[in-house]
């Protein structure tokens, strides 16, 4: 006798997907770095706390509007893209 995969139903601290929202799947608190991290050093923040993005902050001088501080996020499979040689998906 075979028995099919069962779904996941959910357990006392999470609950099945159908019923979940995104609160439930997020985690608070968001990891940043400078933009001139080493790949290295963000994919390895990225396994020891178990998260697939981080932000990027840089500053950006406009000669109209000054200084300016620049936001990106970079994520896991970005990094893997890049160790892979990948440049087709680059944001420049």
């Amino acid at each position: 006798m075979t028995t099919g995969i069962q779904p996941h139903r959910g357990s006392y601290l999470t609950p099945c997907f159908e019923h979940a929202t995104v609160a439930d799947a997020m985690r608070t608190g968001v990891m940043s770095c400078p933009h001139d991290v080493p790949a290295t050093t963000v994919a390895r923040i990225m396994a020891t706390h178990h998260i697939h993005s981080v932000v990027v902050e840089a500053a950006h001088s406009d000669p109209v509007h000054g200084e300016r501080l620049k936001w990106g996020v970079v994520s896991d499979m970005d990094l893997l893209r890049r160790a892979r040689g990948d440049r087709r998906h680059d944001g420049g």
